[in-house]
């Protein structure tokens, strides 16, 4: 009797972690299952060969997607766990880290557009590396870090599963045929920026967290 109440003591005085694990968990765990669902569908109208290509395009963009978050999580994450209360603090590294990633994704913009110019395979499928590559803005634009270190998880759950369910039917009207791919890029790329555009907001006003740039010299120590 003794350890179970000390768990349930422990217990409750982390609740919050445990609240946050769980809708990280959840939040994996339903993309999993949503992906698993639509990927019959996707293989059966798109073929084989066309979802290959999507895929295969998909895993270029995460390389640039990967040298665009250049380790900004896991400081900016310390930073504001440390001080989750201080208004100035989060709006000053969530700005840093906007500042840094916008910079980066210049770079990343800027070698995509000698890709699509130098390497045959870029350059057919520029359309799909284009609509695919907008998706990066959702990196910058949702700072699921944030809210890791003020432990509101749920936020995060709520937005990316709101979204991920309101492509579902979009892409059951709209993705038809091998030829609907770029319909089908655009709905699974550029909705989730919707989101990113709606979490600046809510961390204007319902965080007080302002998001701008900010100087160079303010980004050495990140």
């Amino acid at each position: 009797m003794g350890k179970i109440e000390s768990f349930k003591t422990k217990f409750f005085q982390h609740a919050n972690v445990v609240k946050n694990y769980f809708f990280m968990t959840f939040l994996q765990g339903a993309n999993m299952l949503i992906g698993l669902l639509l990927y019959p569908y996707l293989i059966r109208v798109l073929g084989g060969s066309v979802y290959g290509t999507y895929v295969f395009v998909l895993s270029n963009i995460q390389f640039f997607i990967s040298f665009i978050t250049f380790g900004f999580t896991f400081p900016a994450l310390k930073r504001i766990s440390l001080h989750p209360n201080d208004s100035f603090n989060r709006s000053q590294t969530v700005s840093e880290v906007f500042t840094g990633k916008c910079l980066l994704l210049g770079i990343s913009a800027l070698l995509l557009g000698i890709l699509m110019v130098t390497v045959p395979f870029v350059h057919r499928h520029a359309a799909l590396y284009g609509i695919i590559f907008v998706s990066t803005l959702t990196n910058i634009l949702f700072p699921t870090w944030f809210f890791q270190g003020i432990q509101k998880m749920k936020f995060v759950t709520f937005v990316n599963l709101s979204l991920r369910i309101l492509t579902i039917p979009f892409i059951f009207v709209c993705v038809n045929s091998p030829d609907d791919l770029l319909k089908y890029a655009f709905i699974v790329s550029v909705f989730p920026v919707f989101g990113g555009i709606f979490t600046v907001f809510y961390l204007r006003y319902k965080e007080n967290t302002r998001i701008g740039f900010v100087p160079l010299r303010d980004l050495k120590q990140l």
